[in-house]
């Protein structure tokens, strides 16, 4: 059989080929950095404006409870009795939360009590008497005071949000399939799959697996649990049928262990 090796003679292509990787991936970063700035802002206060509407109109946490199949729900169960105060520090903020308390507190302390339900939001009795009006005094800033200020179940509830974004996540992966390119230069062709982000109909081929994503991840954590119920037949029954070589002097078995007969 015959070879041929074709050799390039310009030595231009390897250069162009690094230059384009290191490229690609100095794009797929900014894109990343560039969505966390710009959208996923935006992304934490669609959520924040939904979770007060759904106080303020449907009494969700108060009059009922979301359902155990709704993890976002469960989720911003954590963000409900956080100030969610601005980077920025200003009073805003809160007092839009503590307003948006009175107007829960008055539709719905009748009910189910003002007490408890300050104490689901987090008010307690120095904001209840909050008086938007007066003008407050700044304290003196210092790194205690400003370690005590940060609120971390609210950084936590957003680190949340963003990593269950799934733009979000898709940038990461992009980036992250970009770096390892570096090494391996098939990685790139993972990229490929970009197509089906351009295109309506392709998206739509993929949100119908990635839909039902939970019920995917069941079938397969089933399947395992069969193919290991047989595994532990065929290890204890039927390892002589697994003997591949036809020399019984030095058989060929493909069950020395649990797992090549798992495999």
């Amino acid at each position: 059989m015959d070879e041929f090796v074709l050799h390039e003679s310009s030595g231009y292509m390897l250069p162009t080929l690094r230059f384009l990787a290191v490229f690609h991936t100095v794009i797929s970063l900014v894109c990343v950095f560039g969505y966390y700035c710009l959208k996923v802002p935006l992304v934490v206060f669609k959520r924040e404006k939904d979770i007060a509407r759904k106080l303020e109109f449907d009494g969700l946490y108060i009059t009922e409870q979301p359902s155990d199949d709704d993890i976002k729900g469960q989720w911003d169960r954590l963000v409900i009795n956080t100030p969610w105060v601005t980077e920025s520090g200003s009073s805003q903020a809160t007092i839009g939360i503590i307003g948006m308390g009175f107007i829960v507190i008055n539709k719905y302390g009748d009910l189910y009590g003002a007490e408890r339900i300050a104490e689901l939001l987090g008010l307690d009795k120095s904001a209840l008497d909050f008086d938007p009006t007066v003008e407050t005094v700044e304290k003196e800033a210092s790194l205690l005071s400003w370690l005590s200020s940060i609120d971390t179940k609210y950084h936590i509830w957003t680190m949340g949000v963003v990593l269950t974004d799934n733009y979000f996540l898709y940038l990461i992966w992009y980036t992250t399939m970009s770096i390892f390119g570096h090494f391996n230069n098939f990685f790139f062709a993972a990229h490929m799959l970009d197509i089906a982000m351009g295109f309506k109909t392709l998206r739509t081929i993929l949100s119908s697996v990635t839909h039902n994503g939970k019920q995917l991840m069941l079938t397969v954590g089933l399947l395992a649990v069969v193919v290991y119920l047989y595994t532990v037949v065929a290890f204890n029954f039927f390892r002589k049928f697994y003997n591949k070589s036809e020399d019984e002097d030095q058989p060929d078995m493909k069950c020395d262990d649990m797992m090549t007969v798992y495999f």
